[in-house]
């Protein structure tokens, strides 16, 4: 694995244990298009250069390097926060909540997490879906929605 792909698998690490691209961009003060552009498989040659990097691990108060180092045992990624990233969605399968939901849901979150691991699904439309969901949300006094 050769330094851009290390920094992207260390980027990646990141925006699941911070929760966004966008969080990531705007910690480091930069555009969220930048960190969309590394990310993206159409412009493999735009890395992440070792200012970024640096930012990063400067911005997360990460150790001097962490981001050109490999986190990885056994296809775990060891988060910065020294928790471990187990495969994608293994935590929600394993959920009892997710053994509550209905095969519709399930289906549902699992086409999600199979879009965002193949990175499908762009920054901009990931704020539209949580800002769909907000709007969807039940209000608490609101009896629409029941616990099924």
């Amino acid at each position: 694995m050769d330094i851009s792909q290390i920094r992207l698998q260390n980027l990646e690490a990141l925006i699941i244990e911070h929760g966004s691209a966008a969080f990531i961009a705007d910690k480091i003060g930069s555009d969220a298009s930048v960190i969309s552009v590394i990310r993206s498989e159409k412009y493999p040659e735009k890395n992440m250069g070792k200012n970024i990097a640096r930012r990063i691990e400067k911005e997360f108060k990460l150790p001097d390097g962490w981001m050109d180092k490999d986190h990885t045992i056994e296809n775990k990624t060891f988060l910065s926060s020294g928790t471990v990233q187990s495969e994608p969605g293994e935590y929600l399968n394993s959920s009892p909540l997710f053994a509550l939901t209905s095969e519709s849901k399930k289906s549902l979150i699992q086409e999600i997490i199979k879009a965002i691991e193949n990175n499908e699904i762009s920054d901009e439309q990931a704020d539209a879906f949580r800002a769909l969901l907000k709007s969807i949300s039940p209000q608490k006094q609101d009896g629409r929605f029941k616990k099924s």
